[in-house]
């Protein structure tokens, strides 16, 4: 029972440390211990294990990461690499042009998760620190994938998670409503979310290709540079650099 114990503990500290997202600072000892419920000294013996059979790196600040054998290990993760390898020229560029935060984000089974995250130079800027989740419902790009399941797919989610709440997603907290509105993302290809902070996330679907993991790229801005030909460039630019991706992966 205690051997059982130790992997569980080690899988969830794996499981942690994946769920960071790219481009973050690795995390401290106490922040893993306090995360997954343990304690320092115990947090700290498993995260040297893993540090010495390779699965984990440890940086100059005595913080934690995934290690590159470890990011991409399995069929799950050879999946989220391909769509990473695809969008990340053209999620630069996007970047480039638009300067704001721009995402790619993935889904890995039941979570979904932000695969890159391009900062913006500008002095506003959004700020987000979205973890690997089951809530498809709160984030533009999470919509957008949750509109490229399938029927059997999609039931199988609300049965296991639940309908988005009025306050998550207006209009889609039952059944028919939440199939409408994925019916529209499905046919503008985009999506829009407003997270009540003065924060608007634009997400774009990026058709399935090869043997890549159903994805979508976003924009995150402020809601006060969210107007007229800078509101359109990002529209625009999102679904242009979307389609190429799953153009060139294709």
């Amino acid at each position: 029972m205690k051997n059982n114990q130790s992997v569980e503990r080690a899988l969830a500290v794996l499981e942690f440390l994946d769920s960071r997202e790219e481009g973050m600072v690795g995390a401290g000892v106490n922040e893993i211990a306090r995360r997954l419920g343990l304690t320092a000294p115990t947090a700290h013996n498993f995260l040297q294990t893993l540090v010495r059979t390779g699965y984990v790196e440890q940086d100059e600040h005595a913080k934690y990461r995934l290690a590159e054998r470890t990011r991409w290990l399995g069929w799950n993760g050879r999946r989220k690499l391909a769509l990473l390898q695809a969008a990340r020229p053209h999620a630069e560029r996007l970047a480039w042009s638009l300067n704001e935060v721009v995402i790619v984000c993935g889904c890995s089974g039941r979570i979904w998760q932000t695969l890159l995250k391009i900062e913006s130079s500008r002095m506003l800027t959004a700020r987000s620190g979205l973890p690997a989740t089951e809530n498809f419902y709160i984030s533009a790009t999470g919509r957008c994938i949750l509109s490229q399941f399938s029927e059997t797919e999609l039931e199988q989610h609300v049965r296991r998670f639940r309908l988005p709440t009025p306050q998550e997603w207006a209009g889609a907290d039952t059944r028919d409503g939440l199939q409408t509105a994925l019916e529209t993302i499905r046919r503008n290809r985009y999506e829009l979310y407003r997270a009540g902070d003065g924060i608007v996330g634009v997400g774009a679907v990026i058709r399935p290709f090869g043997s890549a993991a159903v994805g979508a790229l976003g924009v995150i801005i402020p809601e006060s540079r969210f107007r007229d030909a800078h509101r359109d460039a990002v529209i625009d630019g999102v679904l242009s650099a979307a389609t190429r991706i799953g153009r060139d992966g294709a």
